[in-house]
């Protein structure tokens, strides 16, 4: 009933369920599988991101909605590459908002960093979309240290 994909998956042969569920961890679908059960999420932790993916591909929104409030807990300048590019590649836009207004405290340091590179030649669109932000910071910030 919290999931229309998984209810279809069920309906399935075994052959597609095995290739459907073999790039979940078993610790992940367990979690994943008790928030069906029971509607909550405990001790996300170090899982939140992938339990995240789960939800996503399983339509699970609520489960979703839970992961995503958990990374923004553990968001910081370290992750901070690792978790915009899962809030975009997986919708996940109140986390991509939260990490969106973190950004303008770090975005100088992000933009100049090794990951940003990176991020440039894996996901260019949500660089590009990184660095207007970074620049409209940068504007605002001309305009009130000048006026």
């Amino acid at each position: 009933m919290r999931s229309q994909f998984l209810a279809a998956l069920l309906s399935q042969d075994t052959t597609k369920k095995d290739l459907l569920l073999e790039d979940i961890k078993s610790t992940i679908f367990e979690k994943v599988l008790r928030f069906i059960y029971t509607d909550r999420a405990h001790n996300l932790g170090d899982d939140a991101a992938e339990v995240l993916e789960a939800a996503d591909k399983f339509q699970l929104e609520t489960l979703k909605i839970i992961c995503e409030e958990s990374l923004t807990r553990s968001l910081n300048r370290e992750n901070f590459i690792e978790i915009i590019s899962l809030a975009d590649r997986h919708f996940a836009k109140n986390l991509k908002n939260y990490a969106m207004e973190f950004f303008g405290t770090v975005a100088e340091d992000i933009v100049n960093s090794h990951e940003f590179t990176k991020l440039e030649n894996t996901n260019p669109y949500l660089a590009l979309e990184l660095f207007k932000k970074f620049h409209i910071f940068k504007i605002n910030s001309l305009k009130i240290n000048s006026g």
